[in-house]
């Protein structure tokens, strides 16, 4: 696994993990699901679950379409497209207000909806457990708390030792970085962009350029 030195495997045919609460019926005024997730096959069928909730009848579930990763309940989340052989971090977060997906730490969406009571956890298959996924799942974690993306961020550089760059706060004199691409800092890499560009004039006529 990605964390440690096992995962759960899903063949997609039979493996499915199921975990109920001890009441017939748990409320969350808000939680937190995470998990970290890898197939080989992006091109399975639409809704093969990843993780998902009971009852059918309601809940939610991460699961696959069209080789995208999605987040599923009464609407649709799209959490990217899958990268075969890839380690994956998902997330669902929800505060009883609203519900929000992250993939690696990054914001994916915002869902008004929120599911807030379930009967248990299913890993491997969707509600219904008639589409299975086939893929490995890792380090899964359930609090009964809305968590921050500071503490998701946190938990993918825990893991796998890459920061994250937010493009919702990035400084646009960010311009560059040792790879020539924007690195989500604000230094000389972008000064040397700046210099390099120094002077240029667009103005017409070209007599009003210095």
């Amino acid at each position: 696994g990605i964390v440690g030195i096992s995962a759960v495997d899903c063949n997609g045919l039979e493996d499915i993990l199921i975990f109920n609460f001890e009441t017939s019926t748990e409320y969350f005024a808000g939680y937190t699901v995470s998990l970290w997730t890898r197939t080989d096959e992006p091109a399975q069928a639409e809704f093969s679950g990843v993780f998902s909730t009971q009852p059918t009848d309601g809940g939610f579930q991460l699961d696959m379409n069209n080789g995208n990763f999605r987040y599923r309940d009464g609407s649709n989340t799209g959490l990217g497209a899958v990268v075969p052989g890839e380690w994956t971090l998902l997330t669902v977060v929800s505060d009883a207000v609203s519900t929000t997906v992250y993939r690696d730490g990054m914001l994916s969406g915002e869902d008004p909806d929120v599911q807030a009571s379930f009967e248990g956890l299913i890993f491997g298959a969707n509600r219904n457990r008639t589409v299975l996924y086939e893929g490995s799942i890792d380090d899964a974690k359930f609090w009964n708390y809305p968590r921050t993306q500071e503490q998701i961020v946190q938990d993918y550089f825990d893991t796998r030792g890459e920061n994250v760059c937010d493009p919702a706060n990035q400084n646009p004199l960010d311009q560059s970085g040792p790879d020539g691409v924007p690195d989500c800092r604000v230094n000389l890499w972008d000064f040397i962009g700046l210099h390099t560009h120094w002077m240029d004039c667009a103005l017409i006529p070209a007599s009003q350029c210095p």
